[in-house]
């Protein structure tokens, strides 16, 4: 390459083989580089995407033997002419070194959505890179529809939190997965900018989601599958011994065939525990049937069937390095993460193999510039930095005879960590440039110093296009999601008539002594190390770095070192700091109005409603909550993020989002100055209001419950969406209220859906309720009415609702340990009626209900778990189900039972549909059913035993109507469909 002027000027990533000079300049607009890209010249001599390219007085003109090197010829000139000036005129002679230059998108673990990956292909043609690699299925979940399995795109698990770095199982939105539509249209526009999609469905491992699911395809169904890490890995694995699960793999890849053209297809193959092959039958004989001495030889087996599979389909079979462990098929391609030892013998064997070490390609490790990971708390492993990546050669090791099978390498983005697009991209770029001019240029080209120069411009050039690229001297701190919000108006040190403090002002960090003031912070999230500033006769030293969500600023003079040391937030992705309280309490001054939040992204510390104050949220608005547990109140009661007590005509309204960002709380032990541990903030908590109105909202990753209506009267609650997930004791909205009106809402929570109680204040009653359209989702009760309730519940009525079982993994955590359930995911009980504490309910209504997913359609109690306060009544009667319709997921019977001393009273059901599993044996019919008054019978019914009837078990109960139920089995079943014992 000829070292001339030109190169100094020019910013070219990736780096082209060859440029000279021709004296003179021109310019080139937009419409000229495309008409030259339009007609370019065919020259069959040009290497398959390499390109000639002149640019003279007249304009520019481009050979290439492919559309592919002509488009490629038209990102280099659109690089030079970005920014509208004159440009030398050269001629540029260019072709890559590998042909698979490829970025590997984990979209399973955290899903990014079409404009995301839309974004990414942009941005991978402006490098040349021509390869993504779409890992689309684990253990978390299927991102692809497969006709026949709708339920493999529901079954979102959430993100692997790896040693709680970082909260990454955001749990905000219900299961995500493209349509065929918006894959066919990323496909398209990938084949227009001449990225190839090598799409990636993890098999035999890696398989918990379609075990969940399909519990035959496993070696033991059915199992217990939690996903993920590897305590769970034996459980995450597809049993190769069943002809069923080659038929399924065979259907999922004729999917992945129809929809992405390009001839190799990933199935992934790593990190598969095939300690259940050896104990399995169906294992063993397909081992004996082949020939195979080991399970590693029955993996191979696996890979080879699926070899000639896709084969028969006209594709390549691509996997992991793990597929090589016992035996290689001769037409699979390898890729090698686990270092390149893997790959060198693949080479040497044949087989076409693409590197992609892990120390030097995986770019969820963090960046940094010193190799020092004590600055990495974020980080799982050794730092990545940007120099390293430059510095990778995937030829190293490889024998010159084998060196063609080296088609390439690529960069891996896992996202158990990376919980956005503005993260990913941060990570990505400009490491992933750096990989591109590696993949593309020469060895004798490259110069690291001179990369950095050209890819900082390439940064700003990004940066413009809305790509949040991290800067290249980077310093290694994790990504700022925007700007940065505090705690505290500053941290500071004072002594005598020394006066030294850090702050922030207007997004900048400053140091300042005496008045004096040095500023250290500029942008990009980079911190100075160390500042100095001097005033007077003495010299003050001040450290101010950035350690995981804090700021630490130390102090020096005189030998005398105080460390001040402080909590400031990174934001969000965009977020501004907004304080509504100051907004509402201006309101209510003037005697209540209105205050509107506006489209964006806002972080709020918690704040109390006022009576006459109506807090409304754009469209666009999300109010996200602080993630400091100092901001939140201590007192029991007032933990929340939106508060009101006392006030007249409240309302919330709007369809903005409230993010409460629970997950962060998970780490918090207990909050100052309260002694119980977990101590995590509700969203909303209203407590004796009259007229409380809420419409429109969404609520997401709230710390406890979503909305708590405690002692108030008057309450409309419409198209509230609530997706409650952080906690076993997610409640989604709690009602200890009064005339209360619930429409056309949407909840979803781990634990109870909506729950009807009087623990706050026995002397409230809760009467007068109607929920009515709405959908409700629980990995526990869908509705709830009577735990923890010492007081009156009366007069309620739920009606015209689909009740379903949630997304979560609540219920996941009693169901594995009951042999009762046949679907380890479903919820515990859709409609539970409890008096169990001392409380009376009369005069509860369900009415046209649909539900699926539960192990227990209906269970209704009362027993004494503890004693009543002295002088309280305690029943429960008046019940009415009607026009009910639904499938349950266990053997566990519905029941109304009571005590001997405690019986449920008028409960009537009429017009009942239900389809149960069956199952049942003879010995759980002629089983007794202890008597146990303080903990009736839950030992046979959320434990270890079925009940001795299949449909209803009556014990303890009085004047009990059955009109028109129908009640069928969908296996055989050895008890009774009814069974009555003491019933009146």
């Amino acid at each position: 390459m000829q070292i001339t002027f030109l190169i100094a000027a020019l910013t070219l990533v990736p780096l082209p083989r060859n440029i000279q000079p021709t004296g003179g300049e021109t310019t080139l607009a937009p419409g000229e580089i495309e008409r030259a890209i339009a007609a370019f010249k065919i020259d069959g001599a040009i290497p398959a995407e390499g390109y000639r390219l002149q640019i003279d007085e007249s304009g520019a003109s481009i050979c290439a033997s492919t559309k592919a090197g002509a488009f490629y010829a038209g990102q280099t000139l659109r690089q030079i002419a970005e920014d509208g000036a004159a440009i030398p005129c050269m001629k540029i002679y260019d072709a890559p070194k590998f042909a698979w230059r490829g970025v590997m998108l984990d979209e399973v673990r955290h899903f990014m959505g079409k404009a995301t990956v839309m974004r990414l292909l942009e941005t991978m043609a402006r490098f040349k890179l021509n390869v993504l690699h779409w890992h689309l299925t684990d253990d978390q979940g299927w991102r692809i529809p497969i006709p026949g399995y709708p339920e493999l795109t529901q079954t979102i698990r959430p993100a692997e939190n790896r040693r709680n770095f970082r909260d990454v199982a955001t749990g905000l939105v219900p299961p995500a997965a493209y349509t065929r539509e918006e894959l066919s249209e990323i496909v398209n526009r990938a084949g227009e900018l001449h990225i190839r999609i090598v799409p990636e469905i993890d098999m035999p491992g890696h398989s918990a989601a379609v075990l969940s699911v399909e519990h035959e395809l496993g070696c033991f169904p059915p199992q217990e599958f939690a996903g993920g890490g590897p305590p769970d890995k034996v459980r995450n694995v597809l049993c190769p011994g069943r002809d069923a699960t080659l038929r399924f793999c065979e259907q999922v890849l004729d999917t992945v065939c129809e929809i992405f053209p390009d001839p190799v297809v990933h199935i992934g193959g790593d990190e598969c525990d095939r300690s259940n092959w050896k104990r399995c039958a169906h294992c063993q004989s397909r081992m004996v049937q082949n020939g195979l001495k080991d399970v590693a030889e029955l993996q191979s087996w696996f890979t080879a069937y699926f070899c000639r599979y896709l084969a028969s389909k006209g594709r390549r079979l691509l996997g992991w390095d793990e597929i090589a462990e016992g035996g290689l098929p001769a037409s699979a391609m390898v890729m090698s993460w686990r270092g390149v030892s893997t790959g060198i013998a693949a080479a040497k064997g044949g087989h076409d193999v693409v590197m992609t070490p892990n120390e030097f390609c995986y770019f969820d490790y963090e960046q940094c510039i010193d190799g020092d990971p004590q600055h990495y708390p974020f980080n799982w492993a050794v730092p990545l930095p940007l120099a390293k990546v430059y510095s990778f050669d995937p030829m190293k090791g490889i024998p010159e005879s084998c060196r063609g099978f080296v088609l390439g390498a690529q960069c891996n983005n896992w996202t158990e960590m990376t919980c956005s697009g503005a993260e990913l991209e941060w990570k990505l770029w400009p490491r992933a440039a750096a990989l591109a001019e590696v993949l593309w240029s020469y060895p004798e080209q490259r110069d690291f110093a001179d990369f950095t120069r050209r890819a900082e411009t390439q940064r700003t050039a990004l940066r413009k296009a809305g790509v949040n690229a991290a800067p290249v001297a980077l310093y290694g701190n994790p990504p700022p999601r925007g700007g940065l919000t505090r705690t505290a108006e500053r941290i500071g040190y004072k002594c005598g008539a020394t006066h030294a403090a850090v702050s922030i002002e207007d997004g900048e960090l400053l140091f300042s002594v005496n008045g004096k003031t040095q500023r250290s912070f500029k942008d990009d999230g980079r911190f100075v190390e160390l500042d100095v500033v001097e005033s007077g006769p003495r010299t003050y030293f001040a450290t101010a770095r950035r350690d995981t969500s804090e700021i630490v600023a130390t102090f020096r003079f005189e030998g005398e070192t105080v460390l001040a040391k402080e909590r400031w937030d990174w934001a969000g992705e965009d977020e501004r700091p907004l304080d509504v309280q100051a907004l509402i309490d201006a309101a209510a001054a003037n005697g209540g109005g209105e205050v509107v939040v506006p489209d964006g992204q806002w972080l709020v510390k918690p704040f109390e409603l006022r009576s006459n104050v109506t807090l409304r949220l754009s469209d666009k608005a999300e109010l996200h909550a602080s993630r400091d547990p100092d901001d939140y109140p201590t007192a029991k009661g007032k933990r929340c993020l939106v508060y009101a007590e006392g006030a007249t005509n409240v309302a919330v309204v709007g369809c903005g989002l409230f993010n409460g960002h629970g997950y962060r709380f998970r780490q918090w032990k207990k909050l100052a100055g309260e002694s119980q541990p977990q101590a995590l903030p509700v969203m909303m908590r209203f407590s004796r209001c009259l007229n409380v109105h809420l419409e429109d909202l969404t609520i997401c990753a709230a710390g406890s419950w979503g909305c708590h209506l405690r002692n108030c009267d008057g309450v409309v609650v419409r198209r509230l969406k609530c997706f409650s997930h952080v906690n076993n004791t997610n409640d989604g909205i709690d009602i200890e209220s009064s005339n209360v009106k619930m429409e056309d809402c949407d909840i979803d929570a781990d634990d109870d859906a909506v729950c009807f109680k009087t623990e706050s204040d026995p002397s409230f009653p809760v009467t007068n309720v109607v929920v009515r359209n709405c959908r409700l989702r629980s990995c526990c009760n869908a509705v709830k009415f009577g735990t923890g309730s010492y007081g009156d519940i009366r007069d309620v009525t739920i009606e015209n609702c689909t009740l379903s079982r949630s997304r979560g993994n609540y219920g996941f955590i009693w169901n594995r340990r009951n042999p009762g359930v046949t679907n380890r995911l479903c919820g515990i009980a859709a409609l539970a009626v409890e008096v169990v504490d001392g409380g009376t309910l009369d005069g509860v209504t369900f009415r046209n209900i649909k539900l699926d997913g539960y192990a227990v359609p209906i269970f209704i109690r009362e027993e004494r778990r503890h004693d009543p306060p002295p002088g309280r009544e305690t029943y429960l009667r008046n019940v009415l189900i009607e026009n009910v319709t639904g499938r349950a997921d266990s053997r566990i019977a519905s029941s109304i039972t009571g005590t001997p001393s405690r019986r449920p009273q008028g409960i009537t059901l009429r017009n009942v549909d239900l389809t149960l599993p069956g199952g049942g044996t003879k010995d759980e019919a002629e089983a007794e059913v202890p008597e146990m008054e303080t903990a009736y019978p839950d030992a046979h019914m959320f434990n270890h035993a079925a009940l001795p009837a299949y449909g209803f078990y009556i014990r303890h109960a009085d004047n009990v109507k059955f009109e028109n139920v129908s009640l069928r089995t969908e296996s055989p079943d050895s008890r009774k469909a009814y069974v009555r014992d003491d019933c009146r």
